[in-house]
């Protein structure tokens, strides 16, 4: 029988080669691509470039004299863990993505990774001592996994087949233009 699966799953495989093969109409000359690729914009850089934001910045701030004085100049591995804290909230989340990607979707695990995310900005924003700064670093890094999972995903689903390596190579990169926009 496992033999029948494979010439099957084969020939499916060659068809949608030889498709894609006799399709050469460009996607900005179709509606619908460019429809799709327009909604999938946010996907695409928001995710990603918003994490790059969020790092360069802090490494900016923590060059910053009056950053440095309103929280009583932190240093050395206080200032490695505010760093960490980020990374540590997503190896903290990584357990739940899966799931929640599998069982609600990829839109609404982006919507929830992206509703704590804003929580963990607003209480960075209202961060009155380190120890509240670093309690809203932990929170942004348990938003980032279900995004940029939910985000990847969705896209590499709804893309068409000849773009998808495109499409996933810009979500990537778009990392560094967050970085880079935040550098000034």
């Amino acid at each position: 029988m496992k033999g029948q699966t494979d010439v099957a799953l084969v020939a499916q495989e060659s068809e949608v080669k030889r498709l894609l093969e006799l399709d050469t109409v460009p996607w900005y000359k179709r509606k619908n691509l460019r429809k799709l690729y327009l909604c999938l914009i946010p996907a695409v850089l928001g995710v990603e470039m918003t994490s790059g934001y969020d790092g360069s910045v802090l490494n900016g701030l923590q060059a910053v004299k009056p950053w440095l004085d309103y929280f009583d100049n932190p240093g050395g591995a206080l200032l490695g863990l505010i760093t960490a804290a980020f990374s540590i909230g997503a190896v903290v989340a990584i357990p739940f993505v899966p799931y929640t990607n599998d069982r609600i979707g990829r839109k609404h695990s982006i919507t929830i990774g992206s509703s704590i995310i804003v929580l963990g900005v607003i209480l960075q924003t209202a961060a009155v001592n380190i120890e509240m700064f670093l309690v809203s670093r932990l929170i942004l890094g348990i938003g980032i996994p279900f995004c940029i999972s939910g985000a990847s995903q969705l896209i590499a689903e709804l893309t068409h087949p000849r773009h998808t390596s495109v499409i996933n190579g810009l979500f990537n990169e778009s990392w560094y233009a967050g970085a880079i926009i935040a550098a000034g």
